[in-house]
């Protein structure tokens, strides 16, 4: 087996905690290495139950270099600035919806991730459920 990704999740509100942080809880091929927030509570809770480093800014965390994989679940507007530091910091991106607030902001994160040979990936957490997966085949007939 090979070593588990680590994980930093940036943003611990509804999306970075209930969604991202509780899909990786106990995983054996991913590890949380971080949590970035800049919410003093949100970081003490991180710690606590995580067990993991937690940082006020992503800055802080992509210098510990401590991610192989930044899950970008931060407020809407920070999500191309979050993506775009990461990318060049060497990280691969997991990136909420939505991907960015402008298409020039999302050209320049797929740009990044083109230039840095990592990958971008946008999160989209109802793609399985069965309405969407009638949707497609609607589209598709």
């Amino acid at each position: 087996m090979t070593s588990p990704i680590r994980v930093a999740v940036v943003g611990l509100g509804r999306a970075g905690w209930d969604i991202h942080v509780s899909q990786l809880r106990g995983r054996n091929d991913f590890a949380l290495a971080a949590c970035v927030d800049p919410v003093a509570e949100r970081r003490a809770q991180a710690e606590g139950e995580l067990k993991c480093r937690t940082f006020p800014d992503l800055k802080s965390a992509l210098r510990a270099k401590l991610a192989d994989l930044v899950v970008v679940a931060s407020r809407s507007v920070d999500h191309a600035p979050d993506a775009l530091a990461a990318l060049k910091a060497g990280c691969h991106v997991a990136c909420e919806k939505p991907m960015a607030t402008t298409l020039k902001d999302a050209d320049r994160m797929i740009a990044a991730a083109k230039a840095a040979k990592r990958k971008l990936f946008i999160h989209q957490n109802y793609r399985w459920h069965d309405d969407s997966r009638h949707l497609r085949e609607i589209i598709d007939s």
